[in-house]
């Protein structure tokens, strides 16, 4: 029989509840995501998520690109053994994640590059977690909220009119709970662009 787990969300320093907060469960063994559904603690910080195969799961803070998130699980992952038929019961303590923020700039002019993809990627790979990235505003701006505390690379992409980014347009970054990191301007370089004439032998234009 499926089992379940249900408890309290809360702020890990005030231990106030938290609303609002999403959590999914995955299966430890093979990190196939075990339950259909996702639970979302209510104004009392409470929550439950049904229907989980008896046995170890792990327990995460649900990554949403719509709404990303501001709270990350103090102890994460959380490893729960789950009874049959019956629930587990625990409480969730979460804390802020950290907030990154930069410019991706023309290397030539220093103009802003505006819809350049940036991301995070961990520092020594591989990571079960799912990572951040956004794209930069009009003014060559980006920012990152809700970071899990670890050693990461930022690493700018791919923006119209660019090349893809390599070593060159990375950089480290180490993050705490509740930390704001301003990472130095990333200059990204144009790609070069060549313009000609096909011929043939006898110095007429070739087609296609």
């Amino acid at each position: 029989h499926a089992g379940g787990i249900r408890g309290t969300v809360k702020d890990a320093e005030t231990g106030f509840p938290l609303y609002g907060i999403t959590l999914s469960t995955f299966n430890v063994l093979s990190d196939i995501n075990q339950s259909n559904d996702t639970a979302t603690s209510d104004d009392d910080g409470r929550f439950t998520i049904k229907r989980i195969y008896p046995g170890t799961c792990r327990l995460v803070s649900y990554f949403d690109r719509q709404q990303p998130r501001i709270w990350v699980l103090a102890e994460e992952p959380l490893t729960l053994e789950v009874p049959e038929g019956g629930d587990a019961i625990v409480t969730i303590r979460m804390r802020r994640g950290a907030t990154v923020a930069g410019r991706i700039v023309d290397a030539h002019n220093g103009s802003s590059i505006s819809n350049a993809r940036v991301g995070l990627r961990p520092y020594t790979p591989p990571t079960e977690f799912d990572l951040p990235s956004t794209v930069t505003d009009n003014t060559g701006s980006y920012r990152m909220i809700g970071v899990r505390p670890g050693r990461y690379v930022l690493q700018y992409d791919s923006a119209h009119g660019y090349p893809q980014g390599d070593s060159t347009t990375a950089a480290e970054v180490s993050l705490d709970y509740g930390q704001t990191v301003t990472v130095p301007d990333i200059r990204v370089s144009r790609g070069l662009m060549a313009s000609g004439r096909v011929v043939d032998s006898n110095g007429n234009g070739v087609l296609g």
